[in-house]
């Protein structure tokens, strides 16, 4: 004999007339959620059956002779007899909680995505707790939006009648287990996410070298260096001058090289005082042009040997007219070179001056600094930095990220800090994750420092590019790029994510804890020891959350479990090991405990260890054979207990 105990949704006891008979029918539980499915048949005088439809949402509890709670859930749908018809009522696609995502798409600009804001119907909230949709469509205007959400309301926000049809039966209540009310409500979570992912430019990182065959020429503000060390020296970038006599300042780029070094090495190169350099030869010179830096080697006259720029280049290619004078006569013959150097223009007013000096060019980005902002009033762990980078060239180096403190809106000191090898990095610009080792805190409503650098010196052809929205868009702080003596601000923005993660079994009973009022409390009996990204964007239910982390088990590749007791506690724990058997299978399948002991009635074991008594030990050997999990259970009164093994897929489903 089984009894049968009702709570309002207050959880208060139900007292049942002595007419009113209830009668468990097939209780079910699978090793995810615990008790799953029941069916209860109710007799009773047909008005008395009437009051079965003010139960939806009732608690159940199911005791057998002994006292013992077999089974607990809630009255899910309810179905009564009338005249030869049957009625009813159910839980199935209500939704007194209603939100909508939509389109919309304004003139000369995309689809963007919206969601209204929740309407719900407090009352049928407080009575039968809430049941949420979202229910998403296409493009409308935000009034559409906000029509479809109160009339979705207004039809669903009471349970569902079922239209009545012919009787089948006697009156029954359909219950499902508390673990089925997961998926009622969805769940969000704004913490451990700071984002900023827009259409990006490619800006180089850590470029720059120093030399002394580096000459400035003012005609034209030009930066003349005699190596090939200007190719990522592009227009618009800023470029910092140390060294110089007279140049040093930072500038902007108004013109990159479109040269390759040139060298000419030829016996039929004259000189003629006091500035020319001629040759016999139509367009010798030709590869030289008015305001180049040349270097001259090899005269027979060791005063023509110089670094000189040039005035002009005339008589069809043969005469190079030199700025300066001091040229003394010297006649063809000897190997002379000419080496001219590549240059690029800048915004400045430029002193000219000729190389010798060790000067130093730093494209401003040597490092970037990017101040972020925690969005949420909830203080997280920095676990993840994402940036979208490449590599130029062929660095020798490492691509660091930091994170550093903020300090009254200035770059603070460094808290911690992640590298990347370049043979990790494409060379265009791809999401790069960086892993901080001691996932440092982030204040609530606090700021922070992404830093980007490079591990090793500048240098001219071999560094990194990193991703800036060069408009900016993010409001959370500004960009900053150092230039080798100071940080300067930048109108752009850094392409980041900012990442959290947290146990995944904290993140499931934060989930759960979310659920409503039916929790009574979470319990986390084995810390799963997996980290998991704390922000969920929301649009999905708690059941398939929980399930999918559930489903990615514990870090020791142990299976993850939970269960809801009859005091309503949620409690989550690793599955036990196979080697921690409970129960003995016996003849026709029924199950006792290691003794020989009979279960109760109605007792459903899942999520426990069976195996054969009696095997012999070659067979009990075989793989896959003994023991199995038990995954699921349920009872007839008749037929006795029915379980299922589990298959190594169905774990996280439940019914």
């Amino acid at each position: 004999m089984f009894a049968i105990e009702i709570f309002d949704t207050d959880f208060t006891p139900v007292l049942l007339g002595p007419e009113v008979v209830l009668t468990p029918v097939r209780p079910a539980a699978a090793a995810v959620g615990g008790c799953s499915a029941l069916e209860i048949a109710v007799g009773g005088p047909r008005e008395a059956l009437l009051d079965l439809l003010n139960w939806l949402r009732y608690g159940v509890v199911v005791r057998n002779e002994r006292g013992s709670a077999t089974w607990w859930g809630y009255v899910h749908e309810v179905v009564i007899p009338w005249r030869g018809v049957e009625i009813g009522l159910t839980l199935s696609g209500m939704a007194n909680r209603v939100a909508v995502g939509y389109t919309s798409t304004a003139p000369g600009s995309g689809a963007t995505r919206y969601t209204t804001p929740w309407a719900e119907d407090v009352d049928s909230v407080v009575r039968h707790g809430a049941w949420e949709l979202l229910y998403t469509r296409g493009d409308m205007s935000d009034e559409e939006a906000l029509r479809l959400r109160n009339a979705l309301l207004a039809e669903r926000a009471q349970p569902r009648g079922i239209p009545a049809r012919p009787a089948s039966g006697g009156a029954r209540l359909f219950c499902r287990g508390w673990w089925a009310l997961l998926g009622a409500t969805y769940y969000s979570n704004p913490e451990g996410l700071i984002e900023f992912w827009e259409s990006g430019t490619n800006f180089p990182l850590g470029l720059g070298f120093t030399a002394n065959t580096i000459g400035f020429e003012g005609n034209n503000d030009a930066i003349h260096d005699l190596g090939d060390r200007f190719k990522y020296f592009d227009s618009n970038r800023r470029v910092r001058v140390a060294g110089s006599a007279g140049n040093n300042a930072i500038y902007t780029i108004n013109r990159s090289t479109n040269q390759t070094p040139y060298t000419l090495n030829s016996t039929v190169v004259a000189f003629q005082s006091a500035d020319n350099v001629t040759t016999a030869v139509d367009g010798l010179f030709d590869e030289v042009d008015a305001n180049d830096l040349i270097r001259i080697s090899g005269a027979s006259v060791a005063g023509n040997n110089r670094w000189t720029f040039v005035d002009a280049v005339t008589d069809n290619g043969k005469k190079i007219d030199l700025r300066g004078g001091g040229i003394v006569d010297s006649a063809a013959g000897p190997a002379v070179t000419i080496e001219r150097a590549i240059s690029i223009q800048v915004d400045g007013t430029l002193t000219t001056e000729t190389p010798g000096a060790t000067v130093t060019l730093t494209l401003e980005g040597m490092q970037m600094a990017q101040r972020v902002r925690n969005p949420v009033n909830v203080a997280w762990t920095v676990d993840e930095i994402w940036i979208s980078a490449g590599k130029l060239g062929a660095p020798g180096d490492m691509l660091i990220v930091e994170w550093c403190a903020d300090n009254a809106g200035s770059l603070g000191a460094l808290i911690d800090s992640a590298g990347m090898v370049p043979t990790n990095l494409s060379e265009g610009s791809e999401a790069v994750r960086f892993v901080l080792p001691t996932a440092p805190t982030l204040a609530a409503d606090g700021y922070g420092w992404i830093v980007v650098r490079r591990s090793g010196a500048n240098s001219a052809t071999d560094g990194y590019q990193v991703e800036i929205a060069e408009s900016g868009g993010y409001g959370g702080g500004p960009l900053l790029l150092w230039d080798g003596v100071q940080w300067n601000s930048n109108a752009g923005a850094l392409l980041f994510v900012v990442r959290s993660k947290r146990s995944s079994t904290a993140q499931i009973a934060d989930m759960i804890g979310r659920a409503g009022s039916w929790v009574a409390g979470v319990d986390i009996v084995d810390d799963s020891g997996a980290p998991t990204y704390r922000y969920h964007a929301g649009g999905e239910r708690i059941d398939s959350a929980v399930a999918g982390l559930l489903e990615q088990g514990a870090a020791d590749g142990r299976r993850l479990l939970a269960t809801v007791d009859e005091q309503r506690f949620v409690h989550i724990y690793k599955a036990p090991l196979s080697t921690e058997v409970t129960l003995i299978i016996g003849e026709g399948g029924a199950l006792t405990d290691p003794y020989g002991t009979p279960l109760e009635p109605g007792d459903l074991p899942v999520g426990q260890w069976a195996t054969v008594g009696d095997l012999p030990p070659e067979v009990a050997a075989l793989p896959g054979i003994a023991p199995v999990f038990l995954e699921r259970c349920a009872y007839d009164a008749r037929s006795g207990l029915r379980w299922e093994p589990y298959d190594g897929e169905t774990g996280i489903v439940q019914g």
